[in-house]
């Protein structure tokens, strides 16, 4: 039924300034256009770097056939149990979270609100939740233990700063006991060759989880540390550029909004 639109009321201002305004918003508009086709520009450049600096390195000339195909020749194939320990997280429901106090991730914020590396915590507890829940040492990756589907599950971040955070339940906790680079290894275990693996230790049907005992078993690549934090540097190089491409979008059209408005 279309009849409601007889009554509804329009402000209609001389065409002169309609004109005057619609300029406006298509020049934002414009803006937004251009800043996404930046921003998906710059994703795609740097999925292709992350692609070939994960398997060639930088500036290599000798290399050799491995499980997990053509590897530079210095770097060697491990597997995570052989690098480093574990630990489950544990505690922080929903409700004990609050808008400030000390910083925590909870597993589903793995995947909802980070990516690679947590840069900046969404969720908070009070000193008196921290007894019950698991603290973090800079350098653990994190692996959210269960998810929607095989193809989500396993994900994992980077916790890289000095000061005190802690993680909650349905979570797995990788800590390097070898001197390496967590960036480096955040990123080369989300990457599609990992995540193929991720995706056979999952079990479970409406909910997948995914234990200790697999992901023990990952294999990954690990070059010399210099070229670890060299790679790292290039890649959180470009996720910088690409968060300050997004944050100008998010300006942008709250511009737009308070404008219309």
């Amino acid at each position: 039924d279309k009849s409601f639109l007889f009554d509804l009321y329009i402000q209609i201002p001389p065409l002169p300034e309609q004109k005057k305004i619609a300029s406006i918003l298509m020049s934002v508009d414009e803006v937004i256009k251009n800043t996404q086709r930046q921003i998906n520009k710059l994703q795609d450049l740097k999925k292709a770097i992350m692609s070939e600096l994960l398997t060639k390195g930088i500036g290599h000339a000798e290399f050799k056939d491995s499980e997990l195909g053509r590897i530079p020749k210095s770097w060697r194939i491990t597997t995570l149990e052989s690098i480093g320990d574990f630990a489950k997280g544990k505690g922080i429901s929903k409700k004990e979270t609050t808008s400030n106090g000390v910083p925590c991730v909870r597993y589903a914020e793995i995947y909802t609100e980070y990516n690679y590396v947590i840069d900046k915590f969404k969720s908070f507890i009070s000193t008196k939740t921290i007894n019950i829940t698991k603290k973090l040492k800079t350098n653990d990756i994190i692996f959210a233990g269960s998810g929607e589907t095989v193809e989500d599950i396993g994900k994992s971040v980077a916790f890289v700063s000095n000061f005190d955070a802690y993680v909650g339940g349905d979570t797995i906790i990788f800590s390097p006991n070898i001197e390496c680079n967590s960036v480096f290894l955040s990123y080369q275990l989300n990457d599609d060759l990992r995540r193929i693996q991720l995706r056979k230790f999952g079990q479970g049907s409406s909910v997948i989880h995914i234990y200790t005992s697999g992901i023990k078993q990952l294999k990954i690549v690990l070059p010399p540390i210099t070229e670890q934090n060299k790679i790292a540097e290039i890649f959180l190089s470009y996720a910088k550029i690409i968060n300050t491409k997004i944050n100008k979008l998010t300006k942008v059209k709250s511009l737009k909004k308070s404008l219309m408005q």
